[in-house]
């Protein structure tokens, strides 16, 4: 349902640029239809989106049942901040609330149970933009690469467990306290496409998608227990809105 609203959040958004693009002539000066330098300094904004979030599956270990782990999708939003050095490139940055969750599920002839992980990461990315501007308020579609790194905020687990054919109440235990369990430090590569669409002189619509891959081990468990190499994966897709030429 999420997903739904915000692909008819960014139609809404083309269309609305189709339009103003085809009648900015009876507009001089406005939608765009002026004359300005090369989008040279500083942007400001903020973003928010839906975000599909994993885990690498190396803790598929239990032969006795059924089980798997499952992709969650998470709310994401942040600032951001961008620097144009020329109309082609520009670096940018950011601050965003980053939640990573997955759920590992079971089933079997006794029980069925589901199992929630989140993990809440304050994030901070350095990405490396190019950018095909063809003119100061037309439309334009960017590339970037870069990195981010994330630090640990909290994490949870949530437990259900069904017993099947009988006539039980659920056993739940939600809320518990992990964060102990995981490495306070994230980071990894992040690659993405964007798509700038200007709305008046000093104000762009972006919308964008891109994907992350963690590199260290993300798990921290006591001596003794077992500790697989596990790492976080994800793909966003956000919408921002963007102060600055």
């Amino acid at each position: 349902m999420k997903l739904r609203f915000l692909f008819l959040l960014l139609t809404i958004i083309v269309v609305q640029a189709q339009a103003q693009n085809k009648y900015k002539h009876l507009y001089p000066g406005y939608y765009g239809n002026g004359s300005s330098p090369d989008p040279i300094g500083f942007r400001i904004g903020v973003n928010a989106g839906i975000s599909r979030t994993d885990i690498s599956r190396d803790l598929l270990v239990n032969p006795d049942v059924e089980d798997g782990y499952y992709d969650v999708y998470q709310p994401v939003v942040g600032l951001l901040a961008q620097y144009a050095f020329t109309s082609k490139f520009m670096v940018s940055s950011g601050l965003n609330f980053k939640p990573m969750a997955v759920d590992y599920k079971t089933n079997s002839d006794i029980e069925s149970t589901v199992t929630n992980y989140k993990k809440n990461y304050i994030e901070v990315p350095i990405l490396f933009n190019l950018t095909f501007r063809k003119g100061s308020y037309k439309p334009y579609p960017a590339l970037y690469a870069g990195g981010s790194v994330s630090y640990l905020v909290n994490a949870s687990m949530d437990y259900e467990s069904i017993t099947p054919d009988t006539n039980a109440e659920p056993y739940n235990e939600n809320n518990q306290d992990i964060t102990d369990s995981y490495n306070s430090i994230d980071f990894g590569p992040v690659i993405g496409i964007s798509y700038y669409i200007p709305i008046q002189t000093s104000v762009q619509l972006m919308m964008d998608l891109k994907g992350y891959m963690g590199v260290p081990n993300i798990n921290n468990l006591p001596e003794g227990y077992e500790r697989p190499y596990t790492i976080n994966t994800g793909a966003t897709l956000s919408i921002a809105l963007i102060w600055g030429r």
